[in-house]
């Protein structure tokens, strides 16, 4: 058996959005994947905070978010962790696999431009591609000087991506702020759980 294209999508999905809908499925197309693991983080996320949803409801509303998206999986293997680290999860996933793996782990502009805080963040760079749609309102600028920082900090970006694809521009945080029962950016069976207690 050949190389498979596996790509890694982690996120809080607290509660995930049509802007997450639509990366998962043009990544599916824009590399080729076999499957595209999405995986609900665990625990402490992001700047240590809470998700602000429990573990089970946020992996019941990637499930439904994700169940039309092609070759793609929701996996809770980051379920009980007290604190979720990227790199250990995508070192299991390499292990995990019968067969060589080509990985790719997909994210937003605004997670990338805070991957240095990421947890052997540099190694990372050099286990897998890592594939970085844009987000509207971020100054090339403030790009530009990240991915500059990153170079003299030794960090390897021969596998970094930038996906040039339109994406809806939308954060979970903004829809939690909303508290609208109708909100456009969710799916309305995402919603319904969303909003059960």
């Amino acid at each position: 058996m050949g190389i498979l294209n596996v790509g890694f999508f982690g996120g809080s999905f607290d509660p995930p959005h049509n802007g997450h809908e639509e990366i998962a499925s043009h990544s599916v197309g824009l590399l080729g994947l076999d499957v595209l693991y999405v995986c609900p983080t665990g625990g402490i996320i992001g700047d240590k905070k809470l998700a602000s949803s429990s573990y089970e409801k946020r992996l019941q509303m990637a499930k439904s978010a994700f169940s039309k998206t092609e070759k793609t999986k929701v996996v809770d293997w980051e379920r009980g962790e007290k604190v979720s680290y990227t790199y250990n999860t995508l070192s299991e996933l390499v292990n995990r696999e019968k067969t060589s793996v080509n990985v790719f782990v997909i994210m937003g502009m605004d997670s990338f431009l805070n991957i240095d805080s990421w947890r052997e963040y540099e190694k990372l760079f050099l286990l897998a591609n890592i594939v970085v749609f844009p987000r509207a309102g971020i100054p090339k600028s403030s790009i530009k000087n990240f991915i500059s920082e990153l170079k003299q900090a030794n960090v390897s970006l021969e596998k970094v991506v930038f996906a040039t694809s339109n994406i809806a521009n939308v954060s979970s945080s903004e829809v939690r702020s909303q508290r609208i029962i109708k909100n456009k950016h969710v799916s309305p069976a995402v919603l319904d759980i969303y909003l059960k207690d």
